[in-house]
């Protein structure tokens, strides 16, 4: 078979190396291996928003350093070309193409690809921001668009000339990425996207869909969880709640809990009450990963807790406390604002630095609702009623309330406390897939959050500037939070 890997941000690790461990595999297989990668052209990308020649030199040097490590040669293709033609095409499409704000970014195609999905994921992801200004990033966008265009045009002649049979990307959801997968979809070959698995020494593939599509994901979490031994499942899926109430779980970094007092509720908890919690979710991790008709309820998680909170403000028996994420504290000024303008005379909001313990909240609470967040399933797992009004990857395994439209969260909401929890099994699926998906790396071995060696080598060794690499890292960051970019 002839397979090719597309892999243009290798300075994201471990991503990059979990697509070397993957090749490594295909040639121990025998498969014939092609690579596509990047030569620093790209007027803009997820590595480098604003084409420093820093970062751009030190992202080849590590690509070619993994490359070097195969054991066998791949046919390496490092140049996104297109025709002079074609570029006439795309500077007339980049003249014309019309945005007022990111729902219109989103909706643009090039041909039939979603060209502004792909542009809007990997900028809302930057800027942490589901509603950045276009206008005065409009300079960026194009030229995100333009070298998305380009990676079209250009894999999609290679695919034709090479004859690839398969197609290997991370995600499948950003500006560069989104293209190879369009371009297999229409040569009618199979893509593979990964993503990180359960730990950090393992990854996860995705045959044929992104790993953000949960209707699918849900499929392959209820055959993992019908392929476990029987006997031991139950308490293995329970793990994965018990490491994450009591900050063991994978990622350290991200967990929250060491930041919050134990057992503290707000100054303002009535027992005698039904206290509803709301625990939202980052709104561009919502944002960037689906289009509004797979939110779930709601078009967005403003919308969403507004539309509770005025359905239930006349209720004096209520009380509806607002856990905003930790994770929010340094997201978007005008995202924190608009949640603080919710107000009714039962609602209470927790901001993110808020001490109060989450696990205190699960607890104590009548009933928890969420988005996305897998605060929601662990609630289910507690005990709790559970209401989920997103499109959470664990909606439909069992264990939630999923309401279907406003009406339907209003109704669930007003008859709360007759409501009986429902059965764990639908916890422990989820926990149990959580704690375990994913392949174990033969090659690769993780050192840490984004480090780590393949083959025995730390790809950044490569890199023969690595500290004036970092340093453009920082102030790229720097530029696209505080200055414009026209």
């Amino acid at each position: 078979m002839k397979i090719m890997f597309f892999e243009p941000y290798t300075r994201h690790s471990p991503h990059f190396e979990y697509c070397l461990e993957q090749i490594q595999v295909h040639l121990d297989k025998g498969n014939e291996v092609f690579f596509v990668g990047c030569n620093a052209e790209f007027s803009a990308c997820d590595n480098n928003l604003f084409h420093s020649s820093a970062i751009c030199k030190s992202c080849v040097e590590r690509c070619d350093k993994g490359i070097s490590l195969l054991s066998k040669k791949v046919k390496i293709n490092n140049s996104i070309i297109i025709t002079p033609e074609e570029q006439v095409i795309v500077d007339e499409y980049i003249q014309k193409v019309v945005f007022n704000n990111v729902e219109e970014l989103k909706k643009i195609k090039f041909r039939d690809f979603d060209l502004g999905m792909g542009v809007a994921s990997s900028l809302i992801t930057h800027f942490r921001n589901p509603y950045f200004d276009v206008k005065r990033n409009k300079r960026l966008i194009r030229n995100y668009i333009e070298s998305s265009i380009k990676v079209y045009l250009s894999l999609k002649r290679y695919v034709e000339d090479e004859k690839i049979d398969a197609i290997h990307i991370f995600n499948g959801r950003l500006a560069h990425l989104r293209p190879a997968l369009r371009v297999a979809e229409e040569k009618g070959i199979d893509y593979y996207t990964h993503e990180a698995g359960a730990s950090r020494n393992k990854y996860a593939i995705y045959k044929n869909m992104m790993p953000h599509n949960f209707t699918k994901r849900r499929e392959l979490i209820r055959e993992f969880w019908e392929s476990a031994d029987k006997n031991e499942r139950v308490k293995m899926g329970a793990s994965f709640y018990e490491d994450q109430a009591t900050g063991r779980a994978r990622d350290k970094s991200f967990h929250h809990v060491k930041d919050q007092k134990k057992n503290a509720l707000p100054s303002n908890w009535d027992a005698s009450k039904t206290n509803l919690v709301i625990f939202n979710s980052s709104e561009d991790e919502f944002a960037a990963i689906a289009s509004k008709r797979s939110m779930g309820v709601y078009p967005s998680q403003l919308v969403g807790i507004q539309k509770m909170v005025e359905g239930l403000k006349d209720n004096e028996d209520y009380h509806i406390y607002l856990r905003i994420h930790p994770n929010l504290r340094n997201a978007n000024k005008k995202i924190l604002e608009e949640l603080y303008q919710i107000t009714a005379p039962n609602l209470t909001i927790l901001g993110p630095k808020d001490p109060t313990s989450t696990y205190e909240l699960i607890d104590k609470a009548t009933a928890v609702i969420t988005f996305i967040s897998t605060v929601g399933i662990e609630a289910a797992f507690r005990g709790k009623i559970a209401i989920v009004v997103g499109n959470a990857m664990y909606s439909d395994l069992g264990g939630t309330y999923a309401p279907k439209s406003q009406e339907e969260v209003i109704s669930l909401l007003n008859k709360v406390k007759d409501l009986p929890p429902l059965d764990k099994e639908g916890a422990y699926i989820y926990g149990y897939y959580r704690k375990y998906y994913g392949i174990l790396c033969k090659y690769y071995e993780s050192e840490g959050l984004s480090k780590g060696k393949f083959k025995g080598v730390n790809l950044d060794d490569a890199c023969s500037a690595l500290p004036l690499t970092r340093f453009f890292e920082k102030l790229q960051w720097v530029r696209k939070h505080y200055f414009r970019y026209n």
